[in-house]
């Protein structure tokens, strides 16, 4: 996966220069703090696709600072990972501080940036597959060390098909998911393909004499990796799981994502809520990867504006002595969620209608 990664991605711009942010809609600005939203999106994506999420939020009044990982980041080693999320963190906390969140991008990254105001603005992350499900850890151990306002202003965090296994079939397969070109195809999957079938061939015609021992040889070499991919993926989920925040959080997912298991993503779930975490769950059937927002747009957006609402609820219900209560309320199912926040499209009748014109292939 690092391997595919590196090779089809050549950056070119600092970290800070791709930190890209939209306004809140002049329409839909809020009084007081202006709310933030990180969101980290997935591998391959373009910041236009990943723009029309980021007009979602800034037409309910928040200000958004989108993010995408190139793979050798949110896939490289704990050091490369690190130094990004220290990046593109430095970088939002001058958005927040400055108040700035305009489309100019710096050019270079900003040094390590000391949070000099009381107390950070509401923030919401948004969570888009493995990469930035990745990217989102690392930044929880930049939280821990030197940025601890990401976790004294998080308010929720949104799982979007999100996270899954961590495998070099779902890399391949994410890999062919970018569209990479046909050159990059055969040579990045074509030609280690041909080289793994060689190789395996090549195996039993020397142990051809022996074949029971070679068949068992192989068996346990699947087994080793088949064990090491598991073990990979176990940590990760835990690592997710341990997530310090107690603030709610909402998974939308789908049966039909071929890459993202759903049951990967409820055992998440389970695991939060079983922290105490306030989880909702929201999964549709035939969706594709991340094509969530462009085949359900109104119930998308339904469903993301009611879990929005209903933090700036819990912060005003559960606010004593300026900090939020560590007792988040028990988990709802979807319908008696959003009957009881009321139903946020009703009150922007020309959402849907604009959701589902803006949509085109991610």
């Amino acid at each position: 996966m690092k391997l595919l990664a590196a090779a089809s991605e050549m950056p070119s711009k600092s970290v800070a220069s791709r930190v890209i942010c939209t306004a809140p809609s002049t329409s839909a600005a809020q009084q007081g703090e202006t709310p933030v939203v990180l969101i980290l999106g997935w591998w391959g994506a373009k910041d236009r696709a990943v723009s029309r999420f980021a007009q979602l939020y800034a037409d309910r009044g928040y200000a958004v600072c989108q993010f995408i990982a190139l793979g050798n980041e949110s896939f490289g080693s704990p050091p490369v990972k690190k130094k990004v999320a220290q990046s593109v963190l430095n970088e939002v906390s001058r958005r927040c501080q400055s108040n700035d969140f305009s489309s100019a991008a710096p050019e270079v990254d900003a040094g390590s940036a000391v949070w000099r105001k009381d107390k950070p603005p509401p923030i919401v992350v948004h969570i888009m597959s493995n990469n930035g499900a990745m990217m989102y850890l690392a930044m929880l151990q930049c939280a821990r060390e030197e940025h601890g306002w990401l976790l004294q202003g998080l308010r929720g965090v949104v799982y979007d098909c999100s996270p899954g296994h961590l495998s070099a079939f779902t890399g391949m397969r994410a890999f062919l998911a970018t569209r990479p070109p046909l050159a990059l195809k055969l040579a990045f999957v074509g030609f280690p393909l041909m080289v793994g079938l060689g190789l395996l061939a090549l195996v039993f015609w020397l142990g051809r004499g022996r074949p029971l021992t070679t068949g068992a040889g192989v068996t346990a070499v699947a087994l080793l990796a088949a064990f090491s991919e598991r073990y990979r993926t176990e940590k990760y989920i835990q690592e997710l799981a341990s997530d310090p925040s107690d603030c709610p959080q909402l998974f939308l997912y789908s049966k039909g994502d071929v890459l993202i298991p759903d049951t990967v993503i409820e055992d998440l779930a389970a695991r939060r809520s079983a922290k105490g975490v306030q989880v909702l769950k929201k999964k549709w059937i035939t969706s594709g990867h991340m094509e969530l927002l462009r085949d359900n747009g109104a119930e998308y957006a339904e469903t993301l504006f009611a879990f929005l609402s209903s933090l700036g609820n819990r912060a005003r219900a559960q606010t004593t002595g300026g900090q939020l209560s560590p007792h988040p309320p028990p988990a709802q199912n979807l319908s008696g969620f959003l009957a009881s926040v009321g139903s946020p499209v009703g009150k922007t009748k020309s959402m849907p209608a604009k959701i589902h014109s803006s949509l085109e292939e991610p």
